[in-house]
C-alpha cells in the first residue's frame, strides 16, 4: 500500500519540480508575457496538490484495511493511472494535436482518460470528451477568435 501511495505522489512531485524550473526559466521575463503561464501554473500545482492531499488522506484512512483484498476495479489499475495520464497527455501534446488538430486530438484524449479511470459506458465516455471539446470551441473559436492547430486534416 505504502508503494502505491509513493508511486501515486511521483506524479505530483514531478510537475512541482517542472513547475519551479519553468517560473525560474521565465522569471526575467516582463510581468506582462509571464501572466499567463504563471497562471496555468498555479492551476497545475493547486490541482496537483489537492490530488496529493486526497491521496495521503486516503491511504492514512485505508491503513486500517491494508491486509482486505480490494473489490475488482474497471480501467487501468490505479497505481498506474498517473503515469497513464501522463503518458497520453505527452502523445496529446507531441503527436495528437500536431497530427489531428486540437478539437478531435482533445476529444480522443479525454475519451482515453474516461476509459482509463474506468467508464465503460460509450454515451458517458462520448459526453465526457464531446462537451469539453465543444466549450473550447465555443471560447477559443467564437469568443476569442482564436485559430487552434487544425491539423493536416482540416
Amino acid at each position: 500500500m505504502r508503494a502505491a501511495v509513493v508511486g501515486h505522489l511521483l506524479v505530483p512531485a514531478v510537475i512541482g519540480v517542472f513547475a519551479v524550473v519553468f517560473l525560474a526559466t521565465i522569471w526575467d521575463m516582463d510581468l506582462e508575457s509571464r501572466l499567463y503561464p504563471q497562471l496555468v501554473i498555479a492551476a497545475l500545482l493547486l490541482v496537483t496538490g489537492v490530488d496529493a492531499t486526497k491521496t495521503v488522506g486516503r491511504w492514512r484512512r485505508d491503513r486500517a484495511t491494508a491486509g482486505v483484498p480490494a473489490p475488482q476495479r474497471r480501467g487501468v489499475q490505479p497505481v498506474l493511472r498517473p503515469a497513464y495520464t501522463a503518458v497520453l497527455a505527452v502523445a496529446y501534446v507531441g503527436l495528437g494535436t500536431p497530427q489531428l488538430g486540437f478539437y478531435p486530438a482533445t476529444f480522443l484524449f479525454l475519451v482515453c482518460v474516461g476509459a482509463a479511470l474506468g467508464l465503460r459506458n460509450l454515451g458517458k465516455l462520448a459526453l465526457l470528451g464531446a462537451v469539453p471539446t465543444a466549450c473550447c470551441y465555443l471560447v477559443f473559436h467564437e469568443v476569442f477568435a482564436l485559430r487552434l492547430p487544425t491539423g493536416p486534416w482540416l
